[in-house]
């Protein structure tokens, strides 16, 4: 898929999330201002898109599990919300690509695999510390990729997002009690996977 294609698709899907969980924030009466950080975010997926097919052989699986990850950080770092409807899409898309290039089998144990620890840590934590939204967009960002880059992916999330709640904690602009929107860090890890990890 040419760059150009990938940056398409990324805005087609992305740009339909972004619809959904603006009629879902509004559904739950949260507001997500006036949106300059969603599009930013919204515009980064599309870049990405395009210099991730410069640079590496993106799927289309892995371009709609993308897409809708960048627009899911969005509303988490927005309002804090990770909505069922956007990830239901996104799970369609991605879960649609993989059909069509016969891996259904792959993208139900990379759904597994990403969905793993996340699961482990909402059940003994009872939701404080991981977000059942958080298990379900790492589900869906595991689909698209392997055992592997399902786990790597997890580990990076971990890693930068405990690096940001370092600096955070350290600087007293947050307590420990504050919570931290995970999402961006699922995003990160997804990416640095795509680009990175299995290139």
């Amino acid at each position: 898929m040419s760059g150009v294609h990938a940056g398409a698709t990324s805005a087609v899907i992305g740009g339909t999330c972004m619809l959904i969980a603006r009629y879902a924030a509004g559904r739950c009466g949260c507001r997500m201002g006036a949106g300059l950080r969603s599009y930013i975010l919204l515009g980064s997926a599309v870049a990405m898109g395009i210099v991730g097919c410069a640079v590496a052989r993106v799927t289309v699986a892995e371009i709609a599990s993308l897409s809708v990850a960048g627009v899911c950080a969005a509303t988490d770092l927005e309002c804090g919300y990770i909505f069922d409807t956007v990830v239901a899409f996104g799970c369609a898309a991605t879960l649609s690509s993989c059909l069509v290039q016969g891996g259904a089998v792959s993208a139900v144990i990379g759904a597994v695999s990403g969905a793993s620890v996340p699961a482990l840590l909402n059940l003994g934590s009872r939701g404080r510390g991981i977000a059942l939204g958080d298990v379900k967009l790492a589900a869906l960002l595991g689909m698209s990729e392997s055992v592997q880059g399902a786990l790597c992916m997890l580990a990076v999330a971990f890693i930068a997002g405990g690096a940001v709640a370092a600096v955070l904690l350290i600087t007293r602009r947050k307590a420990l009690s504050d919570a931290l929107p995970f999402a961006p860090f699922l995003s990160i890890g997804a990416w640095f996977v795509v680009l990175v990890a299995e290139r």
